[in-house]
């Protein structure tokens, strides 16, 4: 169980969903594949597309403000900021000093993550230990995605999947007990080259080649990683809670990343969990990366399926092969500390 003196509980929720939408229908005018088998196969009906003047920035930085005003926090408060996404603005410099500066948070100190879809719970878990030990009294956490700049859209094994967007939440600091109460980390790196962007790095930088044959875009091996997803997802649920001393019983909601319908389907059936314990929008959203657990946190909270008490697991998986789940106890008004 949580044994620092304070918790690190959730005050504040945002989300920014593109305008842009691609249907199963725009998918089937251009490409090998039929809205009948998404469906089937994914549970995708359509899916948001940024435009393509925006980055993963313009995403960020409304999700990012949505939060801080849910949570009652002006920018020049905030402390920490930690952005997780796969598709950064630039190389450099970090996209949370962009964020930074367009919300006005000049106290705030930066941080990237680049774990792509499990990108979201290792920032919320990192930004947690900040607060928890009394490194700052609150943080902002954000996942962005802008995929659609790293995706062939007339690839047949990617572009149905795939969709960009943004969610955000802010940590303060919280009665013992409530708010994060576990994290549970772990990687199959040895499978990497399941889902990869070769070009554009220190190993294979940018060059005409590497744009003529496409290599700087995201391939993925379907198969490699519905087997991951489906040996990670429900171990991470089990481990995390046994991290915080509880199980299955205890378990209020469970928000896995939006990577495939029908995985999650499988997935709660396997846990033995009521398809009311979670929430999903992947099928209008499609797999929005590190945006997809903050956005399904975001509608939950608004519908009132997540409320004070409740113990909610979120379980990211996906690239590197990176996987991990943080447990929460949410928290009412009168746990907060600030």
């Amino acid at each position: 169980m949580q044994t620092s003196p304070c918790g690190a509980a959730v005050a504040g929720v945002g989300a920014v969903i593109p305008e842009v939408v691609v249907t199963n229908s725009d998918l089937e005018a251009r490409m090998d594949t039929t809205d009948a088998w998404i469906r089937e196969k994914i549970g995708i009906r359509e899916r948001r597309i940024a435009r393509a003047d925006q980055a993963m920035s313009d995403l960020a930085i409304p999700a990012a403000r949505e939060a801080l005003a849910d949570a009652g926090l002006a920018p020049e408060e905030l402390e920490f900021i930690v952005v997780a996404g796969s598709n950064h603005d630039m190389l450099m410099p970090a996209t949370s000093c962009l964020v930074q500066a367009a919300l006005g948070a000049e106290r705030a100190g930066c941080l990237d993550m680049k774990n792509a879809c499990s990108g979201f719970v290792y920032a919320l878990g990192a930004a947690a230990a900040l607060v928890q030990t009394g490194t700052v009294r609150n943080a902002l956490v954000v996942g962005a995605e802008i995929h659609s700049k790293i995706i062939d859209p007339d690839d047949r094994t990617m572009a149905p999947f795939f969709g960009d967007g943004a969610g955000a939440v802010v940590l303060k600091r919280s009665r013992p007990g409530t708010g994060v109460l576990a994290n549970y980390y772990g990687a199959d790196g040895a499978n990497a080259d399941a889902i990869i962007v070769p070009a554009g790095g220190s190993r294979e930088p940018f060059s005409p080649e590497a744009f003529e044959k496409k290599r700087h875009l995201c391939t993925m091996d379907g198969r490699r990683v519905k087997t991951f997803i489906r040996a990670v997802l429900t171990s991470s649920v089990r481990e995390v809670l046994a991290r915080a001393g509880l199980g299955l019983p205890d378990l209020d909601f469970l928000i896995p990343h939006q990577a495939n319908l029908r995985l999650i389907e499988e997935a709660m059936a396997e846990l033995g969990l009521p398809p009311e314990k979670t929430h999903t929008v992947i099928e209008w959203c499609g797999n929005s990366g590190s945006a997809s657990i903050p956005t399904v946190l975001h509608e939950a909270v608004r519908l009132g399926k997540v409320r004070p008490g409740h113990v909610v697991a979120l379980v990211g998986f996906g690239a590197g092969l990176a996987y991990g789940a943080n447990l929460l106890r949410w928290a009412g008004e009168d746990d907060f500390l600030d």
